[in-house]
């Protein structure tokens, strides 16, 4: 095994639509990882496949709760929390090193264990040293200087699985236990994936044969000089959620209009030892009830709203939606980022098949609408 070397470099990867999109990493900044959308498991069991007009189809599952017919908007709040439950929660039982402050920019804590904390307002981003040097150039891959890819698909098999340590339930509900204390509102279904430590070791000897470990920074490989069972480790993806409906996950709006709605997420791993990483972004609490007992607009009533859209413009390659979730939508009020409105919406997910204008090859476009559930008007 070549000679390793530590790298110490954190990184920020801003968001992708999906698991294997790209995102930018910038030096000395915390890891976050990429939104993904997550697929829930509680769902009414509806399938919906049909053409609905000149290259528009749909071939999707229906996911929501079999039991719903009524929600309430809800008006909501951004978390915040205090460092010191933090720093309890956290960092308890470690030395902490070093400490900076930088006011209403955060703070960040090193540990003399190799934990890293960082926090401010709306984000927290906590990591161990297994989980910064090794696990996440595993999870993120390297391609090319400065980028990343999701590597979670290639544990795809490992998804849902027990690991001798724990269940997988226990390790869920560990971390839950603690984002409830925290003040944060959880769905309660997961995205959890299995890393095993052969699945792991596997993993890194296949992206160091290919390149894909080695720094842009300074061209060294970080190997881990042994694998073993206490490295095993779930990997958590986690939404927020209201009523048992998951907060939609993705930025909606538009720049140029100061609308864009940030997503939340939460991503988790925990092992044996407990937390190796927690990374929360944006997330939200209830404050009340902005109208209850709304009743919600079917999904087939949803679908022809989307038909309707799709009705003035020419569709010249093949469209289909793939993915129809109900969801709770954050929404702008007067243009206020201290309070939002939380609707109930039918979140659709596209894909178009183009053919490449020079190689004739196809390639595929992913788009995604909203339709609200109480008025059926699309929220942009």
């Amino acid at each position: 095994m070549k000679k390793t070397k530590a790298f110490m470099a954190l990184a920020i990867l801003f968001l992708i639509l999906g698991c294997t999109a790209c995102n930018r990493q910038n030096v000395d900044k915390p890891v976050e990882s990429p939104v993904a959308t997550v697929p829930s498991v509680d769902n009414s069991g509806q399938h919906i496949q049909r053409q609905l007009d000149t290259n528009l189809s749909v071939d999707a599952d229906v996911i929501e709760p079999s039991t719903i017919q009524n929600l309430s908007s809800l008006l909501v709040t951004p978390v915040t929390w205090d460092n010191k439950a933090l720093e309890t929660f956290l960092i308890a039982n470690s030395k902490v090193t070093q400490k900076e402050d930088y006011g209403a920019n955060g703070s960040t804590f090193q540990t003399a264990d190799g934990k890293q904390l960082f926090s401010k307002s709306g984000t927290v981003n906590f990591q161990t040293y297994t989980f910064r040097t090794y696990i996440n150039q595993i999870v993120n891959a390297y391609t090319i200087p400065g980028d990343t890819f999701y590597n979670l698909d290639r544990f795809n098999q490992m998804r849902d699985q027990d690991l001798p340590f724990m269940p997988q339930q226990q390790a869920v509900d560990e971390v839950e236990k603690e984002l409830t204390s925290l003040g944060i509102s959880v769905y309660d279904k997961v995205d959890t994936y299995a890393l095993d430590y052969q699945t792991l070791q596997a993993q890194e000897k296949i992206l160091e044969q290919k390149g894909d470990l080695t720094s842009p920074k300074d061209g060294t490989t970080t190997l881990k000089p042994s694998w073993s069972q206490e490295d095993d480790c779930y990997y958590m993806i986690i939404r927020s959620g209201f009523d048992n409906i998951p907060v939609y996950p993705l930025d909606h709006g538009s720049v140029e209009t100061n609308t864009i709605v940030p997503s939340t997420y939460i991503y988790a791993c925990y092992s044996k030892k407990g937390l190796e990483y927690l990374s929360i972004v944006d997330p939200y609490k209830e404050k009340a009830v902005d109208h209850g007992g709304l009743k919600i607009i079917s999904p087939e009533e949803a679908l022809a709203a989307v038909k309707r859209k799709y009705a003035n413009v020419i569709l010249t390659d093949p469209t289909t939606i793939t993915a129809i979730e109900l969801n709770y939508v954050r929404m702008l009020i007067n243009q206020s980022r201290d309070e939002f409105r939380m609707v109930p919406a039918w979140c659709f997910e596209l894909k178009e098949v183009r053919k490449d204008s020079e190689k004739g090859e196809p390639y595929t476009v992913d788009s995604r609408m909203i339709i609200d559930a109480t008025t059926g008007g699309e929220i942009l």
